[in-house]
Formats: structure tokens, C-alpha cells, sequence
């Protein structure tokens, strides 16, 4: 299967030498995947429908790596049983959210963001009567209002997700 792609997708060697480069060819060429490539201006509404995801995970990102004794656990990722879980699961995180940011089109980034458990034990925090109730408000308004609007959205064959 390589090797049939390859032929049919580099006939000029335009992938380089390596049969299994013809993917990478590809995804540039017909999807403009590469460092950056998906930030035009005619992406501005796919951007604009990330954000609600983008700000709560970095907000969410921040809040746990802001704490020192959270950094000091991501540096002592390498050793052999790490404990801390919360650190593990903040690390995937910010994996994915850079990965999505930086190379993806952005219409992946919030069902990449989506699975990650940081984001909703942020929100979690954010609703526990710790919280100020303006945030409790705020944050309640924003969850019930993005599944409405993402129930008519996607009952209409719009993007959504």
C-alpha cells in the first residue's frame, strides 16, 4: 500500500526517497497541514468557534502549572512510577493543545481538547461553592449556552465541534 501511494502521489519523487513519505506530501499539498500554515484570514469563523475551548484549556492549563509544587511533578515526569496523575493528564494536555494549535486545522482542536480530563475538573473548580458566585454564574451560562447552541447547530448541518 506504500508503496502503490508513493507511485501515485509523488511520480517524481517529490516525496523523497521514502516510500512511507507520501502522506506528509499529501497533507500539505491537499490540506495545508504544516507549522502555522492554517492561520489565514479566511479561517477567522473555525478560529472564532475554538475559543470558548481554547480559552477554558488554557485557563485550565494555567491554574495547574501555576501551583510550583505542579512544576517541580512535571520535571520528575522521567523517573520510573510517577504518582501524580493530575500532572500526567496536564502534560497530555498541553500536548495536545500545542500540537493543535501549531500544526493542526483547528476545526480537530476541540475534539482533541474535549477528551482531556484536566478541562473539566477545571470547570469543576470553577462550580464549587470555593468559586465566587459571578464565576459559578459565568461559567454556568457558558456550558448550558454552548450545548444549546451546539444542539441547533448540529441539527442544522452546521459546523460544530
Amino acid at each position: 500500500w506504500q508503496w502503490y501511494c508513493w507511485s501515485t502521489f509523488c511520480p517524481d519523487g517529490v516525496c523523497g526517497a521514502r516510500p512511507w513519505g507520501w502522506y506528509s506530501h499529501v497533507q500539505h499539498k491537499y490540506w495545508g497541514v504544516g507549522l502555522l500554515s492554517y492561520y489565514t484570514v479566511k479561517q477567522v469563523p473555525n478560529f472564532l468557534l475554538a475559543s470558548p475551548i481554547i480559552y477554558v484549556t488554557g485557563s485550565a492549563l494555567y491554574a495547574h502549572f501555576s501551583q510550583p509544587h505542579n512544576v517541580r511533578s512535571l520535571l520528575r515526569l522521567c523517573l520510573p512510577r510517577p504518582h501524580d496523575y493530575a500532572t500526567i493528564l496536564a502534560a497530555y494536555t498541553t500536548f495536545l493543545f500545542a500540537v493543535g494549535l501549531l500544526f493542526a486545522h483547528i476545526q480537530i482542536l476541540p475534539r482533541l481538547l474535549l477528551t482531556c480530563p484536566p478541562i473539566y475538573t477545571h470547570l469543576g473548580h470553577l462550580l464549587s461553592p470555593a468559586s465566587t458566585p459571578t464565576t459559578r454564574i459565568t461559567t454556568l451560562t457558558y456550558l448550558i449556552s454552548w450545548q444549546l447552541i451546539g444542539c441547533i447547530m448540529f441539527s442544522n448541518f452546521y459546523p460544530w465541534t
